[in-house]
């Protein structure tokens, strides 16, 4: 599977699992968010999704830089959840650099 391959599978998880208004981004402007989509909550709580996709093998993982790109499409997009996938794994730095955002106030998941 390719690139654009993992991000439609992802946006194709993201419609199972209710979240709509799903868009795959272009890279030339993504601006750092792969795909948005919106959580509609019994229409009462609207929440956009930011996602940075990351097909990745298992090494090199995935460093601190994946964060910054997901915390700068989630500023782009106005997004209050943001969720870096990778197919790979995740850098103990990025680890410790996501729950340093998370302590500023981002909500965001490594998956």
């Amino acid at each position: 599977i390719d690139s654009n391959g993992f991000e439609r599978l992802i946006a194709s998880f993201l419609e199972s699992i209710g979240v709509k208004d799903i868009h795959i981004r272009h890279a030339a402007s993504d601006k750092g968010a792969d795909i948005v989509g919106t959580f509609n909550i019994l229409n009462k709580f609207k929440f956009v999704l930011a996602v940075q996709a990351k097909q990745y093998r298992p090494d090199p993982p995935v460093d601190k830089g994946a964060i910054d790109q997901l915390i700068n499409g989630m500023q782009a997009e106005s997004a209050n959840l943001g969720w870096v996938v990778t197919s790979g794994k995740y850098s103990e730095d990025a680890k410790r650099y996501a729950d340093d955002m998370r302590a500023n106030g981002y909500t965001l998941e490594l998956i």
